[in-house]
C-alpha cells in the first residue's frame, strides 16, 4: 500500500483590490439596464485591479497576507494552492 501524506492549512490569504466598478457602468459597458445588475444579480459594485495591478501583484499580497497570518517564514512553505 502506498502510503497517503497529509497536509495542514496553516493560514488563508487575500487581497481585494482598491478600484471599484459600479453597476451603472457595468450596464453601460454591457449595454444593459442597471437593474439587471442591482436587481436581477445582486451586484451594486465591484472590486477591480488598477491598470498597473497585474494577477502576479495581487497574488505576492495574497501570499504575504497568509504568512504574516500564520506567523511563519516563506521558507516554512511546503505548498501554495
Amino acid at each position: 500500500m502506498i502510503p497517503i501524506n497529509c497536509c495542514n492549512i496553516t493560514s488563508v490569504g487575500y487581497y481585494i483590490p482598491k478600484g471599484i466598478l459600479t453597476s451603472k457602468e457595468m450596464a453601460k459597458s454591457a449595454n444593459l439596464p442597471e437593474f439587471v445588475f442591482t436587481e436581477n444579480i445582486g451586484i451594486k459594485h465591484k472590486p477591480i485591479a488598477g491598470q498597473d495591478e497585474h494577477p502576479s501583484d495581487m497574488g505576492i499580497k495574497a501570499a504575504l497576507s497568509a504568512i504574516n497570518k500564520a506567523k511563519i517564514t516563506a521558507s516554512e512553505i511546503d505548498l501554495i494552492a
